[in-house]
């Protein structure tokens, strides 16, 4: 069961359509923040990112430089179904930049966004669950 899981995971419940977070994991177990199960439940496992529709953050801190003013990275989503979107920015408002999908394919695109002191971006989605979505930090500028 814990196979490619992986702790902040994100669990879905799809029985009751609940969901919680991984927060240890051992051969065969999980730690969930949560109890969301009873025996027989169905679940799925969908990474670090929760499409719930909220925003959500991403700290940089261990991957970019202190003084770095701006971040350049690819973002790649796939949906089943067109007009889904995941949005980046520096605020927790949506605000910034937006990368759409098409139906049943992987979608890229390169983006960059300023920094500030915490080297935080921030990200969310529609309430369609994407099914994959990809974060490739390519470089950033002091």
């Amino acid at each position: 069961m814990s196979n490619g899981v992986v702790i902040a995971d994100w669990v879905h419940n799809t029985t009751d359509d609940t969901w919680a977070q991984v927060t240890a994991v051992a051969a065969g177990d999980l730690t969930l923040d949560g109890d969301i199960f009873i025996s027989g439940e169905n679940y799925e496992d969908v990474g670090f990112f929760k499409p719930d529709g909220n925003g959500h953050s991403m700290d940089l801190s261990g991957i970019v430089p202190k003084n770095a003013k701006g971040v350049l990275f690819r973002g790649t989503i796939y949906s089943t179904s067109a007009g889904d979107y995941v949005a980046f920015g520096m605020t927790s408002d949506r605000g910034g930049e937006y990368l759409y999908s098409i139906a049943n394919a992987w979608v890229s695109g390169v983006f960059t966004l300023p920094l500030d002191s915490t080297r935080t971006i921030h990200f969310g989605s529609n309430d369609n669950v994407l099914g994959g979505i990809l974060f490739l930090i390519i470089g950033w500028w002091l």
